[in-house]
């Protein structure tokens, strides 16, 4: 579904991508981690053509995205949840989700688009005529997620969706992401929580420096000495990566 080929991304002079390669198949779910500053999120932001100094070529579909911007990449069906939500706070749940279909020109569809939103975040449909930042953090996670795919995304992108998030929430938007992706809805995951993270994935990347450190299923990470030690929390693993 998508396949990233030695992909490049520069803030200014500065460059922070240094030739990722990456692939997403379709219906899986697959993780990418790695500790602060490591690309993770830049990853993501230079594939949907948000960090406009890239290079490297950029698949989905069989459809060559590399120059898309990030309208062009969300119209071909890839929808990016990016970290700290940005939500609309002024607007109501109901106004912030149909701005995740301004594509959309289809008043009818929209609606049902909606409808279906609501009832996946039953939650989202109490709230629908409060304005979005009155929300708790897990709701306005939820809103985030909920309005990337009003898009009807067949690709969806989550930029640490569990960050600030009290601990008894996290479990609750792991599961959420698990059932999203039993719908099909194929999901690249960036992410802290790196054990989380690669408990409900196939597959991992390990990103350091902007560069792709390990990669493997993602059972065989969560088992590698190498990554608990440096990401998982283990203090008695050997070695490094």
């Amino acid at each position: 579904m998508l396949s990233v080929k030695n992909l490049q991304a520069w803030y200014g002079n500065v460059q922070a991508i240094h030739g990722i390669d990456l692939e997403v198949g379709k219906g899986e779910l697959v993780t990418l981690i790695g500790s602060n500053g490591a690309g993770k999120s830049t990853t993501l932001k230079s594939i949907v053509g948000l960090i406009k100094k890239r290079s490297g070529k950029i698949i989905f579909d069989g459809n060559d995205i590399s120059a898309y911007t990030p309208s062009h990449a969300l119209a071909r069906g890839i929808a990016l949840v990016p970290e700290g939500r940005w939500i609309f706070p002024d607007l109501t749940v109901e106004e912030n989700l149909k701005m995740g279909s301004f594509l959309q020109r289809d008043r009818r569809a929209v609606a049902i688009t909606l409808e279906e939103q609501f009832k996946l975040f039953p939650i989202l449909k109490e709230r629908r005529r409060q304005k979005g930042g009155t929300l708790s953090g897990g709701e306005q996670q939820m809103l985030a997620i909920s309005r990337a795919l009003m898009g009807k995304p067949t690709l969806l992108f989550l930029d640490e969706p569990s960050l600030g998030l009290a601990p008894q929430l996290v479990q609750s938007i792991f599961s959420l992401i698990e059932k999203l992706n039993d719908t099909g809805i194929s999901i690249l995951l960036v992410e802290q929580n790196s054990t989380m993270a690669l408990s409900i994935a196939d597959r991992g990347y390990v990103i350091g420096s902007g560069k792709v450190l390990l990669a493997g299923a993602a059972r065989d990470l969560l088992n590698d000495p190498k990554v608990q030690q440096a990401y998982l929390g283990y203090n008695d693993a050997g070695g490094g990566i």
